[in-house]
């Protein structure tokens, strides 16, 4: 566990020392409070919180709100419906949303 850790903190100096050409993070968890990079993250799902076979999501609240992560990338939620435009408004909608209400609860 002390490895990931370091290996956590490394990653986010040399982030910090080059934002030139670093826009922000992959991650489940914001994992710094530096308001000029991005948080993103994936295992989103609004309508299912696990596949029966291993993946499992979370809502996006949970996600942008609780773990203060900034943009969700969605694959099966979007991908796995008939009606994909709708399904992506769905959840740019719902981003956003929860997006704004963290910006002022915070």
């Amino acid at each position: 566990m002390k490895g990931m850790i370091r290996l956590a903190e490394a990653a986010l100096e040399l982030a910090k020392s080059n934002r030139d050409i670093v826009s922000g993070f992959i991650c489940q968890k914001r994992c710094a409070d530096i308001p000029d990079f991005l948080y993103w993250t994936a295992g989103v799902h609004m309508d299912a919180m696990s596949d029966g076979i291993g993946q499992n999501w979370r809502t996006i609240d949970n996600a942008i709100d609780v773990d203060g992560n900034d943009i969700v990338v969605v694959g099966r939620a979007i991908t796995g419906v008939t009606d994909i435009n709708t399904q992506i408004r769905r959840y740019r909608d719902a981003a956003w949303e929860s997006f704004i209400n963290r910006q002022q609860n915070h």
